[in-house]
Formats: structure tokens, C-alpha cells, sequence
């Protein structure tokens, strides 16, 4: 019997996040499809050049060339207890150009892996564990040093030559009202649920209100529900609260180094998990209660309606490897673990599970494709452990930390 080659469309932007959604089949004479009009938007008429395509994927992203499969190759393994899991991952850098990564485990013992490394170890005179265990941690880099604050508990450095971290008091603040810490324009600015402060630009560790040096803070004008996280931008501040957000546009006056106005559109974020953390971007993706948004100082606009739609939903589906078959879950009643990462400026991971995050939608912005991940974790960020900051590996930006 001859061989007949066919070919499907591996170009499409979209594909269905729930294999029931995938179209009817259609039969027509010949062994390729051709475009029709009318079966793609507009904005995607140079990729979507015929009908079949894929409708379901996991550990697949997309290429020039179409799909391709990937896997995971493991980094490091944690000197700990195999039953406690890790936490967030942050970024420690100061003047002299090192950077490390930073987290916590479940229990509050804190690891760091510093560039160039694969080994976690625990850096000496670490805050008590037991205070910070399950604490939010925020990140600061502030002329030169990196301040790390665990929420309601206090503030901290590490130094990259002793290894040693060191306690470091916010002068003029109380410890158990600050959940979070971020730097801009120079300044270090502590949050409460209720209101924000910004520090001396001589010393970021001077909060105490002054005509003087600078320092001072208050409620934020424009702000509607708690606080959930501040994050840096390009050009000042992206309040996010309950239900709103607000943008702090640097006026360079440096007694009112502020001035903040609501952002038009932008829904009320639940979780500081639920938004990105890209401080050379001048806008941040962020899972809102009006769904995924992009949101900049200016404005905010949908992104990713079918995402919306998707998570938003009780129904997930995995393919099951030992029976080769597509199994559907219904969550109607549980809850929905979400996060949203950038990595390299290119790469948009929105991570999601039942109870746990099992699997992760990849979104490349250059080819304006999807792909899937399936693999357990707790956490997605740019890997920037080569030794060498001018080395350069291959589709190798993108890292998970696993709970276990």
C-alpha cells in the first residue's frame, strides 16, 4: 500500500485547553488542508494556514518550526528532609556583581545557592525558623544591597563574602505591620495592608518622617480594599489591592516622591502569587477578579481570554501515560492553585493544579504560540546560575523548584 504524506498545521497560535473543544472533523478531497477564510482571526491569519492542528499537549513548546517535546534535567538536589518542601524562589545580588538565589522550606530554615553553584546551603545567623516559618518573602535591591523581608517578622541582608545573613531594623517602623518591601528610584519602600512608606535616599534603612531627608509615607490616595503587594515598574509603582489597583508615577520631588492615581480598568488581585515581577517592563501580567490583564501605569487591558476562561473553569484535563488515555476531572468545589512568571522577557508561565500546581501553560510572546508543561512544583523563575555571566545556554532560562 503506497505511503500518502500529510500535512497539519503545527503554526496555529491557539490550541484548545480542553481536548472536548477541539472542532469537528472535516473531510474533503486531497491530502493537505488549505487555508479558509473565516476559521482564523485576523492577527493570526500568517500561522493559522489550515484546520487540523493539535488538541492536547503537555511538555510540548512551540518552535519556528511547530511543537516540540522537552524535558527536565535537575539542577540541584536540597540538603534537607525529603518531607519538607521549599518555597518561593528569590534573587540576591549587590554592588559587586553577585547574585544568588534565595528560599525558604516549609519549616523556615532558609537555603541559598549563590551563581555558579549547585548546592543549596544554609547561610549562618538566619533569622529564627520557627518565627518565619510560612512568612511571605519580598526582595529589595537598594544602592547596591538586597534587603529581604519576611512578612510581619522583620528585615535582613546577606553577605556574599561571610555567607552570613544580618539583621537589619527599618527605623521608624513597627516589624509586625510591614508584609512587604520593594525598591524604586533609590528609595526602599515597606508596606502595610493600609498604607506605604518610602525611606531616606542617604540611608534606605531611615523611614523616620523628615522635610529633610526625604522620608515619609501614609495612605495610599485611590486605593480600594487591603493591600496585597507593591511592585516596581518602569517609571514608579503598581499598587495591587482587593479590589483595584494603583499607579505611584516617580514625580522627582523629593518631599512627595509619589503621585498616585487608580488604574483604569484594573480588576483586584487576590494573592501576590497572581502577578508578575519584571522591574525593567513597563507593564506586569497579573490573574485579577476580571481575569488575566496586562497592567501599566497608565491602564489595563485583557490578555489571554482563553486562559481566563480555562482557569476560571472546574474542568481539567492529563493524559495518563500508563493507559494512554485523556482523563477529565472535575474541581467544581476545590480550590485552584495558580501563579503567573515572566522569564526572559519572552516567556509567560502560568502555572495552575488542584491543591498543588501540576501543570504550567506556556506562552512565547515572540512566536505568539502556546505550549504545555507537566511537571510538580512550587515555583517557576529565571534560572541565571552560569558561572559565567556572559555564557549562554540554550533554551535553558526557564526552572522549576519542586516541593520535594
Amino acid at each position: 500500500m503506497a505511503d500518502i504524506t500529510y500535512r497539519a498545521n503545527l503554526k496555529s497560535a491557539n490550541f484548545p485547553f480542553l481536548s472536548e473543544l477541539h472542532g469537528r472533523a472535516v473531510i474533503v478531497r486531497g491530502q493537505d488542508q488549505n487555508y479558509i477564510q473565516g476559521l482564523a482571526p485576523k492577527e493570526s491569519m500568517d500561522t493559522s494556514v489550515g484546520i487540523p492542528q493539535i488538541y492536547y499537549a503537555h511538555n510540548v513548546i512551540p518552535t519556528d518550526q511547530g511543537y516540540r517535546a522537552v524535558g527536565y534535567e535537575e539542577y540541584s538536589v536540597a540538603t534537607r528532609p525529603s518531607t519538607v518542601g521549599f518555597g518561593d524562589v528569590k534573587v540576591l545580588r549587590d554592588n559587586l556583581g553577585n547574585s544568588a538565589l534565595f528560599t525558604t522550606d516549609a519549616v523556615g530554615n532558609c537555603y541559598v545557592m549563590e551563581t555558579g553553584t549547585s548546592v543549596w546551603v544554609n547561610p549562618t545567623t538566619p533569622p529564627s525558623a520557627a518565627s518565619i516559618a510560612g512568612k511571605r518573602v519580598t526582595v529589595a535591591f537598594v544602592s547596591g544591597v538586597t534587603y529581604i523581608y519576611f512578612s510581619g517578622v522583620g528585615c535582613y541582608t546577606y553577605d556574599f563574602g561571610t555567607g552570613a545573613m544580618a539583621s537589619a531594623t527599618l527605623d521608624g517602623l513597627v516589624a509586625a505591620d510591614i508584609i512587604g518591601i520593594v525598591g524604586n528610584q533609590g528609595y526602599l519602600l515597606a508596606y502595610s495592608v493600609d498604607s506605604i512608606a518610602w525611606s531616606s535616599t542617604v540611608d534606605p534603612l531611615d523611614f523616620v518622617p523628615s522635610l529633610t531627608t526625604g522620608a515619609g509615607g501614609g495612605q495610599v490616595e485611590g486605593v480600594r480594599g487591603v493591600i496585597v503587594t507593591v511592585e516596581e515598574v518602569y517609571g514608579g509603582l503598581i499598587i495591587f489591592a482587593s479590589d483595584n489597583a494603583v499607579a505611584g508615577l516617580a514625580s522627582g520631588n523629593p518631599r512627595f516622591p509619589y503621585n498616585f492615581t487608580p488604574i483604569p480598568g484594573a480588576g483586584g488581585l487576590a494573592n501576590p502569587e497572581y502577578v508578575t515581577s519584571d522591574v525593567g517592563s513597563g507593564s506586569l501580567y497579573a490573574y485579577t477578579e476580571s481575569g488575566v490583564q496586562t497592567i501599566s501605569l497608565k491602564g489595563a487591558q485583557p490578555a489571554f481570554p482563553e486562559v481566563t476562561d480555562f482557569l476560571s473553569g472546574s474542568l481539567f484535563e492529563d493524559f495518563n501515560e500508563q493507559t494512554n488515555e485523556l482523563e477529565l476531572t472535575d474541581a467544581s468545589g476545590t480550590e485552584v492553585i495558580k501563579r503567573i512568571a515572566l522569564v526572559a522577557d519572552r516567556y509567560v508561565i502560568i502555572s495552575y493544579g488542584i491543591g498543588a500546581l501540576t501543570h504550567a501553560l506556556y506562552y512565547d510572546i515572540a512566536y505568539k504560540q502556546w505550549g504545555r508543561l507537566r511537571i510538580d512544583h512550587v515555583d517557576c523563575f529565571e534560572f541565571m546560575q552560569y558561572p559565567d555571566p556572559s555564557t549562554e545556554l540554550p533554551k535553558r532560562s526557564i526552572a522549576f523548584v519542586t516541593g520535594k
